[in-house]
């Protein structure tokens, strides 16, 4: 699994600071190497070595794009601990970066002979061609091991390659600084340049393997054909964008070098220096944060993706001071949780605008001014009007229709909920002085006998989804394609206790069969894993023998269950498929995922009577949750007790 929420953010701050520390050394010490060098060297030596700049830019064409497709490549196989494909795409890129490296030294010794007509300067020739090879060697050396160095940013671990980078930055120039102050001497200026760049590649490539030792032991295999093409997609894609950039910025120096001569070039390059330094601050921030993004894209599921833009669309319909209540909920609640709050939150903005009096009639006109005429006795009104109201939907041919709401005591409960966090929120913040959500009570709620199947009914569920017994004709066509995935989907559901959502949330990649567990995010984004036993394993191992044959839609390839459209399986299917197949074995009980998961926690309290297991297992933060869902079978456990002790033997 990825990192989670709180070590992205973690990897961004340490980007930005540490490696912003890092850039601002990086840039100074360039200005001083820059000013000692123009005085004891002169402007000439600069300008020859901005126009062979230029001309290895031009050269490292081949290469553009394929730095950011590396990395992009590498974000969801890191994410999921995919070792075997991190590592064939560590050697499909060595490969690549090879070629590059041997095809810049081929051409760039192509060109060495016609030195004389490109370089307009009244320096030796023979002096131009040794500091043009040292430029050429220095520009391939940078391409050794540089697909480590990708692997450690793919892994928003930016701050690490930039800080090695500022590191032999500063030794390179402290010791082009020497040797310019005691020999003058341009050409050991540039070996001392070859020399650090490829200590610093050495160092990058060791780093890594220490990193991430895992990898270094794999070994690599071939990228699939079509692997292979979507990689050079993406880099034909960057190539088109960076293209432009080369032709805006590297080709100042060839105009001004066949125009007027080699010396202005270095002229020229002395104020561009410092329109470039600002360039690399604002580059340094986006390419700070930009791993992090990428791996909150390979994180968040599709569904997950599609809620958060929900969110952000409904979010536009409330008050603008409501952004930072959001923002502080993004740390602690999935955004599905966020996106109940939001809607349960405009319907009291919606009753103070349409029943209150004092409100303003348009929601996205309140204020936090306007929240502070809230009291207990609206709240309690408000508590009342929410157990019946009308209100206004828009259907899928855009129709405002009126509908009803009925909310019993949990409906109610949960929807004040939403209001103390808020309330809450703004009084700890300082910008309300009191919370008047703490004057009110919650509804009374009344604790329903936990619905769940006995051992019996277990096995007659899993014996009817195999086979199919009491389908309809038209079900039992699709059964035959379905029932091993619908098996291997309740056995799962029954044989671990995972949520409904968090078992259609899981990729192939997910599974440990060596260990015996998923890997999978809980509720409020907490990573967890999640063991099975030998059935759910057996079963597994069949469905999946099935599964890898089945290919799935684009952005579905990894999902474990998938519909029969071949996309993953979605909460609502799965509760249709639960409720088909239960209605087979039982007209009196409604059963439902959840009750799975409820036949799951009951067996486990009855084997275990540890109700502490029970909470850690089902994923319950606080124990009393369980507690007060198993209290009847711990009351069965005490009256058991009375059977055990006898006070006169008969």
């Amino acid at each position: 699994m990825s990192s989670n929420r709180s070590s992205r953010v973690n990897n961004v701050l340490k980007n930005l600071v540490l490696g912003g520390a890092a850039r601002i050394l990086s840039l100074l010490f360039p200005f001083i190497t820059r000013t000692v060098f123009v005085r004891l060297l002169g402007e000439e030596y600069l300008g020859v070595g901005g126009l062979f700049s230029s001309i290895l830019t031009l050269l490292n064409l081949s290469e553009l794009g394929l730095s950011s497709a590396v990395v992009y490549t590498m974000y969801k196989p890191l994410s999921e601990k995919n070792d075997q494909e991190v590592a064939s795409l560590l050697n499909f890129y060595k490969g690549i970066y090879t070629k590059i490296m041997l095809f810049i030294l081929g051409m760039g010794l192509l060109i060495l002979p016609f030195l004389g007509q490109i370089v307009n300067t009244e320096l030796p020739l023979a002096e131009i061609r040794i500091y043009y090879i040292l430029y050429l060697a220095n520009s391939a050396a940078s391409y050794l091991y540089v697909w480590k160095s990708s692997l450690i940013q793919a892994d928003q671990k930016q701050y690490i390659v930039t800080g090695a980078s500022t590191l032999f930055t500063m030794i390179t120039q402290i010791m082009q600084i020497l040797i310019l102050l005691l020999k003058r001497d341009y050409t050991l200026y540039l070996v001392a340049a070859l020399v650090c760049t490829l200590l610093h590649n050495f160092y990058i490539s060791w780093r890594a393997d220490r990193m991430y030792p895992h990898i270094a032991v794999v070994t690599p295999e071939t990228l699939p054909v079509e692997k292979q093409r979507s990689i050079f997609g993406d880099v034909k894609a960057m190539f088109a964008y960076k293209l432009g950039g080369v032709f805006l910025n590297s080709t100042d120096n060839f105009y001004i070098n066949s125009l007027i001569n080699v010396k202005m070039v270095g002229r020229y390059n002395n104020y561009i220096a410092l329109s470039t330094s600002l360039t690399a601050i604002t580059s340094y921030v986006y390419q700070s944060i930009i791993h992090s993004v990428g791996d909150f894209n390979v994180e968040h599921s599709e569904q997950e993706k599609k809620i958060i833009l929900e969110l952000r669309e409904f979010k536009k319909g409330l008050p603008d001071f409501l952004e930072d209540f959001f923002v502080y909920l993004n740390t602690s609640v999935s955004a599905k949780t966020r996106l109940g709050y939001a809607r349960d939150i405009k319907i009291f903005f919606t009753y103070l605008a349409n029943e209150e009096g004092g409100f303003p009639t348009d929601i996205t006109k309140f204020t936090i001014e306007d929240m502070k005429k809230v009291d207990a006795k609206i709240l309690n009104r408000y508590a009342d009007y929410l157990s019946y109201y009308l209100r206004s939907i828009e259907t899928k041919d855009e129709k405002n229709v009126t509908v009803e709401t009925l909310n019993h005591d949990r409906g109610i409960s949960r929807k004040l909920s939403a209001l103390r966090k808020m309330f809450k929120f703004y009084y700890q913040q300082e910008e309300l002085e009191a919370n008047p959500t703490e004057l009110i009570n919650n509804p009374k709620i009344h604790e329903k006998n936990i619905v769940r199947l006995e051992p019996d009914e277990v096995a007659k569920l899993l014996d009817t989804i195999e086979s199919g017994a009491g389908l309809t004709d038209r079900q039992l066509k699709y059964h035959k394609y379905t029932a091993l995935r619908d098996t291997a989907l309740i056995t799962t559901l029954l044989g671990t206790g995972m949520r409904v959502s968090e078992c259609v949330g899981i990729d192939m990649q997910h599974i440990d069969f060596e260990n015996g567990f998923f890997a999978v995010k809980r509720k409020g984004g907490k990573e967890q894993y999640i063991y099975f036993g030998e059935e759910v394993e057996e079963i597994l191992q069949k469905y999946l023998a099935v599964r890898h044959e089945i290919d799935a839609l684009p952005g579905h390839e990894d999902a474990l269950f998938l519909s029969m459209q071949k996309k993953r399986i979605g909460v609502r299917s799965v509760e249709k498929l639960v409720k088909k197949y239960a209605s087979l074995i039982t007209s009196i009980k409604k059963i439902t995922p959840h009750k799975l998961r409820s036949t799951y926690g009951t067996q486990l309290y009855q084997e275990s009577g540890d109700i502490y297991l029970v909470a850690d297992v089902l994923g319950h933060t606080d124990v009393n949750t369980t507690k007060k869902h198993y209290a009847d079978m711990a009351e069965d456990n005490r009256k058991r007790a009375t059977k055990y002790v006898k006070l006169r033997r008969a």
